[in-house]
């Protein structure tokens, strides 16, 4: 049956309004990142004054006493001000790599102020590669759940019909955010380009140093470099974590709305381009134009195209659609079509036609879980931090939907920041304590910058059935007075070195 339906402006309207949106979201994950740039600014160049002293006040230093200068001892408390910054660096290959520059026996026994300089130049920029992984990903998580749902919002409080709609799962949630669309995966062009970076500053600050250039002018290069300022030959800093945040912004909103037409029966979008004076010459040619949904090319047909690329998708809405959805929308039982009001707002349509449905599925996952529950194998806990507490525990360590669901339910916040870092906290933990209230299960608790996580696991022992595999319970954060009363009431198995 033919219905009324808004006109192309209003869908174009709604369309480019929810991108705004999402980038405007965005620099919330932008004031993280900038910060934690200006905290690693100010503390290399008080690493700078406190390891070099009066070096950085003297401009006529000849190469062979620079030399010399930069190869004496630094004292031991500069050592352990390193390991104090091991806890902050979580990724495997940057703990590593920063391991090796404490511990290298030449820098644990005699380190000299090129060596602290250099290792704490990797441990600063490790640190701020791990705020913005973590602010990256728990912004891109915000998009891709708030981007499904208004999209299916807009389309149902345009048509008007209203029928049941599931939150977008966490397993398509993971396939976007891990889809290597541009030929990198996010988290690993931010690892790539903070390796750049500090690479840059180890050649230029312990380089020019050895060359007997002046610190004090160094240092003002850095503080530079490091802010945003930060010039474009070096194409990276700031402005890069910029430019990846809002190109990969949009990505993960077109993907979230991609999805929301194929659960609406949507087969076809029209390109929607911002038209203004940075509109590039690839969108203003693509602007208008009809895709399939299944043919859709991200970078050909389907935003991004570009850097900073702020265009995106309206639904075309054709008569086979609608008559879909107004199958969906008419009630079994009374034969009556469920309505959507276009004064209706998000969190009403949200309380109505989502969360009752997520609430119901969720309550009734412990006899789904029997059944067709999805079970994946996410970590593998060394079992030689375990000390043989418990005896024989069996390594692999399974996530099910059913806990992710319950996960989400009581800490959905934690959950999208946290989800990323849940296997490296299993297999690389700050602490392990065995939980006093419930038997078989351990904390895996893994220090951040300003924060810590719990990973709470129930341990599979070797004589227990032998379909059963250690699994997670749940995951939230952990402030520090409640890590320290956790450290207290519970046995502490493990403390990493």
């Amino acid at each position: 049956m033919s219905r009324n339906l808004p006109s192309n402006a209003y869908w174009s309207a709604r369309a480019e309004q929810r991108m705004d949106t999402y980038l405007r979201d965005s620099e919330q994950t932008l004031r993280t990142v900038g910060g934690a740039f200006s905290r690693a600014n100010d503390n290399l160049l008080g690493d700078i004054d406190r390891i070099f002293g009066n070096y950085a006040k003297r401009h006529d230093l000849t190469q062979e006493q620079a030399r010399t200068y930069l190869e004496g001892a630094v004292g031991h408390a500069e050592y352990e001000r390193l390991l104090a910054k091991l806890p902050g660096v979580t990724d495997p290959v940057a703990r590593a790599d920063l391991l090796a520059r404490i511990n290298a026996p030449s820098a644990r026994y005699r380190m000299s102020r090129a060596e602290a300089l250099q290792a704490n130049i990797y441990a600063e920029m490790s640190q701020v590669a791990e705020v913005q992984l973590g602010a990256a990903t728990a912004g891109f998580q915000r998009t891709i759940s708030d981007a499904y749902g208004r999209t299916l919002w807009d389309i149902q409080r345009g048509t008007g019909l209203g029928w049941r709609v599931d939150a977008i799962s966490p397993g398509a949630i993971q396939e976007i955010l891990h889809n290597p669309w541009s030929g990198v995966r996010y988290d690993k062009r931010i690892w790539t380009n903070q390796r750049a970076l500090a690479d840059w500053m180890d050649k230029e600050l312990v380089g020019g140093m050895m060359e007997g250039r002046s610190v004090a002018r160094m240092s003002r290069d850095l503080a530079k470099r490091m802010k945003e300022g930060l010039t474009d030959r070096l194409d990276v800093g700031y402005r890069e974590a910029e430019r990846l945040v809002r190109t990969e912004t949009c990505f993960m909103a077109n993907q979230a709305e991609l999805q929301a037409y194929k659960e609406a029966g949507i087969t076809h979008y029209r390109f929607l381009a911002t038209l203004d004076g940075k509109t590039s010459p690839e969108c203003k040619a693509m602007d208008g134009k009809r895709i399939a949904v299944a043919k859709a090319q991200v970078g050909v047909d389907l935003p991004p195209l570009h850097p900073y690329c702020r265009s995106t998708t309206v639904a075309d809405i054709g008569e086979e659609a609608l008559a879909g959805m107004e199958r969906r929308a008419r009630d079994p039982l009374t034969g009556e079509l469920t309505k959507v009001p276009g004064d209706m707002t998000y969190g009403e349509w949200h309380t109505t036609l989502v969360a009752k449905w997520e609430k119901s599925d969720i309550l009734s996952n412990g006899i789904r879980a029997q059944e067709d529950t999805k079970v994946q194998v996410i970590a593998k806990i060394d079992t030689d931090m375990l000390s043989g507490r418990w005896g024989q525990v069996r390594a692999n360590v399974v996530l099910t939907d059913e806990r992710i669901a319950h996960i989400v339910e009581r800490h959905s916040e934690d959950y999208a920041a946290l989800a990323e870092h849940i296997p490296f906290a299993i297999q690389s933990p700050s602490f392990i304590l065995e939980d006093s209230k419930h038997e078989n299960t351990a904390m895996f608790i893994r220090r951040f910058e300003n924060s810590s996580m719990n990973v709470l696991v129930r341990l599979a022992l070797e004589k227990d059935q032998s379909d059963l595999e250690s699994s997670v319970i749940t995951v939230f954060r952990l402030g520090e007075t409640t890590l320290r009363r956790l450290k207290k009431r519970n046995p502490i198995v493990y403390i990493a070195p």
